[in-house]
């Protein structure tokens, strides 16, 4: 149990060297790119430890921490904890869904269908054009000469952790 609570302070104390408000982080991001940019970290290494920077953050959707921090936030007025720490909290209501399933509406029923319907066109018109021959002419109905799909890529290097 010790272990586990000097664990955790340890793993604190190095967020806590983390950038608290605006200024701090545009520091700290130009200091990272620059430390990459200018050669002076191994790039990968550096991209690797982002990486897992990028992966620890995922510690913000965990359910059990959002309800503690939604408790924590709950304990304070409106006012003060729009001013607590330098920074602005807010308390409210996000990613509202709505299911329309219940609503027994036949004409939505009916354009849903009509748009699966549509969107499996469309991937398949897709699919025909990116599979055009290269070397012979295709036209349509109209006689129009069809043409492949302008294709781009970015070059970047992929990490897996």
């Amino acid at each position: 149990m010790e272990n586990e609570q000097m664990s955790q302070m340890s793993v604190m104390s190095v967020v806590n060297l983390m950038p608290s408000n605006k200024e701090q982080l545009a520091v700290f991001k130009k200091g990272i790119k620059d430390a990459i940019v200018d050669g002076d970290v191994d790039p990968l290494k550096a991209l690797q430890q982002l990486k897992m920077i990028e992966k620890v953050l995922d510690v913000l959707t965990d359910k059990d921490v959002e309800k503690t921090i939604l408790a924590e936030a709950q304990k304070y007025h409106r006012q003060e904890l729009s001013e607590l720490n330098g920074s602005k909290y807010e308390i409210k209501e996000v990613g509202v869904k709505y299911d329309f399933s219940v609503c027994n509406d036949n004409t939505l029923t009916d354009l849903q269908s009509q748009y699966m319907e549509l969107g499996m066109k469309i991937k398949e018109r897709q699919e025909f054009l990116k599979n055009l021959p290269t070397n012979t002419d295709t036209y349509d109905a109209d006689g129009i000469c069809l043409c492949r799909p302008a294709k781009s890529s970015t070059t970047k290097v992929v990490i897996t952790v």
